[in-house]
This record gives C-alpha cells, sequence and structure tokens, in this order.
C-alpha cells in the first residue's frame, strides 16, 4: 500500500509506473524471505528489515524527487510532510530488528532502551504524517 500511495506522488511517468511494478516482486521476495529465513518467533532478522529497507527507499525518492520540482514552500506540501514521516519511521525500523536479534542476549537493557528511542521517533514520525493529513491538496 506505501508504494502504491507514494506512486501517486511521482512526476514522472516512469517513476510513478516503477513503484506500481516494483509491489508484485516485493511481495514475493517478501514471502520467500519469511518462509525460507525467518524464525517467527524471534525478532526479524531478513524479511522486516528489507520491507522497511524499501519504504525508506520509496518515501525518501519521493521526498528528494518532489523537493526538486516544488515551486514555493515545502511545509505547505503534504507529500513532504507524509513521505518525511514514513522516511523516519522506516528507517529506524530497518535497524530495529536486526539490532535486537544481535542484541538481545547480551545486552537486554541497550535493546529496551533502544524501543524506548524508537517509540519517540514513531510518535514524531506519526506527528508529521497527521501534518500532512491536514495540508491541503494541490490541484
Amino acid at each position: 500500500m506505501v508504494l502504491w500511495l507514494l506512486s501517486l506522488w511521482q512526476s514522472s511517468e516512469v517513476a510513478r509506473l516503477t513503484f506500481r511494478l516494483a509491489i508484485v516482486p516485493f511481495l514475493l521476495v517478501w514471502c520467500v524471505l519469511t518462509i525460507a529465513f525467518e524464525r517467527t518467533s524471534y525478532f526479524s532478522s531478513v524479511a522486516s528489515p528489507m520491507a522497511n529497507l524499501v519504504g525508506l527507499g520509496a518515501a525518501a525518492f519521493t521526498l528528494l524527487a518532489g523537493s526538486r520540482r516544488v515551486e514555493g514552500l515545502l511545509h505547505c506540501r503534504d507529500w513532504f510532510w507524509i513521505s518525511g514521516g514514513m522516511a523516519l519511521y522506516f528507517g529506524t525500523s530497518a535497524a530495529l530488528s536486526p539490532l535486537s536479534a544481535l542484541l538481545v542476549e547480551e545486552a537486554p537493557q541497550l535493546v529496551i532502551r533502544a524501543y524506548e528511542v524508537k517509540s519517540v521517533l514513531d510518535v514524531l514520525a506519526f506527528l508529521a504524517i497527521a501534518r500532512g493529513v491536514t495540508c491541503p491538496v494541490e490541484t
């Protein structure tokens, strides 16, 4: 759904089509990684970080590509706040599962602290997304 949403904000037809065509291969790779490599009772070390990296890349691309073509103020654009919030959310999520899997045995307090920091960053990300939702839509 994130790839489809972000495809709607792409200015070029090639970027829009690329985002949409990436959905099916992404789902296939995610399923294969989940079935072949994941222990579902433990922290995700492959499939979830891969999904978060794809979301981060798509959100960052949307943010940068939109910033290049914008006329006027950036902070008045819905795509700016939403893709920025998504980049923050997916960026922190991409690092958390592998970090947790590595450190849970040796330093569980550090894992707890990482989840606390991520929670604060998630609140900031969702506030940015909420700000974007309240922006007037471009026509």
